[in-house]
C-alpha cells in the first residue's frame, strides 16, 4: 500500500512540474499557482492516507 501512495505522490509531483513549465511558457505568475498546487497535493495525500487507515 505504501508503494501505491509513493508512486501516486511522484506522479503528482511530475504533473505539477509539467504544469509549472507549461504556465511559464504562457506567462502565468509562478508563485501563487505553485502554492495552490502544493495545497491541492497535500489535501489529496491526506485523503489517500485517510482511506488506507
Amino acid at each position: 500500500m505504501n508503494l501505491l501512495i509513493a508512486s501516486f505522490i511522484i506522479l503528482l509531483i511530475i504533473t505539477n512540474c509539467i504544469t509549472c513549465e507549461f504556465s511559464h511558457r504562457i506567462g502565468f505568475k509562478h508563485g501563487e499557482e505553485f502554492a495552490e498546487q502544493r495545497l491541492k497535493i497535500k489535501q489529496n495525500i491526506d485523503k489517500m492516507n485517510s482511506k488506507f487507515k
